[in-house]
């Protein structure tokens, strides 16, 4: 009898299927995006473009701004840039209203003087900017880019430059100020490094200053000041229980056998209508009563009354108020000596997180109450504990500077390679020497130079160095009146060999980590506090005899509060 081809009968192989012809798989319609994690995904209809990008294909083929020439020679600078402002705003397509480029140019024509303004000095600005358009813009793009409060949206930092480039160019390419040429390729290549710089301001908030500088604060910063709410805690904690006041509300603790302690189901659905009880009654199922005895106390004996006199020992405790140390608020436990159930996750009844009264209580807790968690983790988590540990052992505060600087060179690091081959112990201190060598192999740095520089004869006034009342170090006092001077600062102080820091001309260095090196350029200003690090040799009396007479030291940012473009103008 024969075989089935898909028997196993011996080892031969089956017979292949005669191939059927088969009809080709449609490809599908659609295509599966793999989105790049590195990058954004926006979802747009098919085809279509930015703004931006139709205006750049359609630029080469816009017409002359004036056919007659003789029209066109008569008129005022003013009257030529008002002109073709209005053919500008009318000759192109503009996105909808709600992507504010429409919106953000009006602002713009408003400050130039295009369009009318509330104040009614339209004419003024128009002249000012045809006769220096460069100034203009470049006030626009910074000082008063700041002052607006633009530099905090990320998208105005994006579409602002392209927005006045394109005007930029258009005046250009139309000779509508053919003296201007020059003028208007300075605006050009200003509005191209904003392009640039203004799209970092977000990342540099966020970055500066970054966990080195922040942990460096918090080594070096004074300790902070207790609170009230933390100081009535810790007293309310160490205190001896307070007499209670006579209006208090008394409730008797009681052991129940067989019972449990529950809410009267009427004083629950009575809860959300009398809400201007000040106290609600509490009332238990009274089983056998039986006394809860303090161990301290033996049976029997007389303790004293609040209210005069003596009482035996029983098992009356006073309702207190939040924070005190007898047992009582909600969900009142009978078993007060163990306080297993009384307030909401303390060790005691008495409220938020206070001690038990109990000593097995009070040794194995040791929550300090829901006040006493950080709301974030501490900078220095995030950088090696060997450098965290020799920090305070090597350096102390110095000179206390507030003011803005000019980031002129950023540095890598010495040998980064070599830094992450050795290790070292959790609990390590390094020497003076051992600590700054690996700094500098683990950390880029930054040298920041004052800003402005004195070229006038007089300084910026939203930019006068300022020594805080904190600074403890040595201060070149010949500039005492070209910067400000708190009250209670130390400005000669005995630091050795170290320079007296000048505020206008010294420069300083900072470390900085690997991701804030991205996003800073060479040129752009960091105002903040600055603060020195005097090595601990620095201060003591004749100094450790070595280096020269104008060392100068590290610093680092305590707090970064402006960011200004390479450009910034008043």
């Amino acid at each position: 009898m024969p075989k089935d081809k898909g028997s196993d009968d011996g080892n031969r192989p089956v017979d292949k299927v005669s191939s059927i012809p088969r009809k080709k798989p449609k490809k599908n319609k659609y295509v599966k995006l793999e989105p790049d994690p590195d990058k954004t995904v926006t979802l747009e209809p098919a085809g279509e473009k930015h703004w931006w990008e139709i205006w750049q294909e359609s630029q080469s083929i816009r017409s002359l701004f004036f056919d007659q020439e003789d029209q066109y020679a008569e008129m005022l600078p003013a009257q030529k840039v008002s002109e073709a402002t209005a053919v500008f705003s009318r000759n192109r397509t503009w996105p909808s209203a709600y992507s504010q480029v429409r919106n953000r140019w009006d602002q713009f024509q408003v400050f130039a003087g295009l369009l009318e303004n509330a104040v009614g000095d339209e004419y003024l600005r128009l002249n000012k900017f045809a006769d220096d358009p460069c100034s203009a813009i470049q006030i626009y793009l910074s000082s008063y880019f700041i002052e607006k409060g633009l530099n905090f949206s990320p998208y105005a930092c994006d579409i602002i430059p392209k927005l006045l480039f394109f005007y930029a160019n258009y005046l250009l390419v139309n000779c509508i100020l053919p003296d201007k040429e020059d003028n208007l390729h300075r605006a050009l290549s200003i509005i191209e490094t904003a392009k640039m710089e203004l799209a970092l301001f977000p990342t540099i908030g966020r970055t500066q200053p970054d966990h080195f500088n922040q942990t460096c604060k918090e080594v070096f910063n004074d300790p902070p000041t207790t609170t009230s709410m933390q100081i009535s805690t810790v007293d309310a904690i160490d205190a001896p229980a307070q007499d209670e006041s006579p209006d208090r509300t008394q409730v008797e603790v009681v052991a129940e056998e067989g019972t449990s302690t529950a809410l009267s189901g009427k004083k629950r659905r009575r809860k959300g209508k009398q809400k201007s009880k000040k106290t609600e009654e509490i009332d238990f199922q009274a089983g056998s009563r039986s006394p809860i005895l303090d161990p301290a106390v033996p049976a029997g004996d007389a303790v004293p009354d609040p209210m005069g006199g003596e009482k035996e020992n029983q098992t009356t405790t006073t309702d207190s108020s939040w924070g005190d140390i007898e047992p009582s608020g909600w969900t009142t436990s009978p078993m007060a000596d163990v306080n297993f159930f009384s307030g909401w996750g303390g060790a005691s009844g008495s409220g938020w997180g206070s001690s038990a009264l109990s000593p097995l209580a009070q040794a194995s807790t040791t929550d300090k109450g829901w006040g006493d968690f950080p709301i974030c983790p501490l900078s220095s988590s995030f950088v090696p504990a060997h450098i965290t540990n020799s920090l305070p052992q090597s350096y102390v505060r110095g000179v206390v500077e507030h003011s803005v600087r000019r980031i002129k060179a950023i540095f890598s690091p010495v040998d980064a390679k070599m830094a992450k081959k050795i290790k070292h112990e959790t609990d390590e201190v390094l020497d003076l020497v051992a600590l700054e060598q690996e700094l500098t192999r683990s950390y880029w740095t930054a040298v920041l130079e004052p800003w402005p520089r004195i070229e006038s004869g007089s300084l910026i006034t939203t930019n006068v160095p300022c020594i805080l009342s904190s600074s403890k170090g040595r201060v070149d006092l010949q500039v005492v009146d070209q910067i400000n001077i708190e009250e209670g600062s130390e400005n000669d102080r005995e630091v050795g060999k170290v320079k007296p820091h000048n505020c206008l001309t010294d420069e300083i260095t900072i470390f900085l980590q690997d991701e804030p090196k991205e996003c800073l350029k060479d040129g752009m200003g960091l105002g903040g506090t600055w603060v020195q690090l005097l090595r601990t040799t620095d201060c003591v009396r004749g100094g450790d005899g070595t280096g020269t007479e104008c060392e100068t030291r590290f610093w680092y940012a305590q707090d970064v509060l402006k960011i200004w473009p390479s450009y910034f103008v008043v």
